[in-house]
């Protein structure tokens, strides 16, 4: 396996940073971690806000990167993500 990318679709920073913990532990440096983040999903809605949010969370624990959801992925987002 070259990577892990568990999509971790929550807008709660908190149970996200510990998903993001346990994936990395799971990883144990055997393969890159990207840490998926969805901005709206079935079960979830995000704010820009809150992606970055994450997306900062994610490099603190030492993911290797992010993905998304990217249908979800709209100009808003894209502007957060950008600065």
């Amino acid at each position: 396996m070259d990577a892990l990318c568990p999509m971790l679709y929550t807008n709660d920073v908190r149970v996200f940073r510990e998903y993001v913990k346990e994936a990395v532990a799971i990883a144990k440096g055997r393969c890159l971690v990207y840490a998926g983040i969805a901005c709206i999903s079935s079960h979830n809605k995000n704010t820009p806000g809150g992606v970055v949010a994450e997306m900062t969370s994610a490099r603190e624990e030492h993911a290797d990167g992010v993905v998304f959801s990217g249908y979800s992925l709209d100009k808003a987002f894209l502007d957060a993500i950008r600065r």
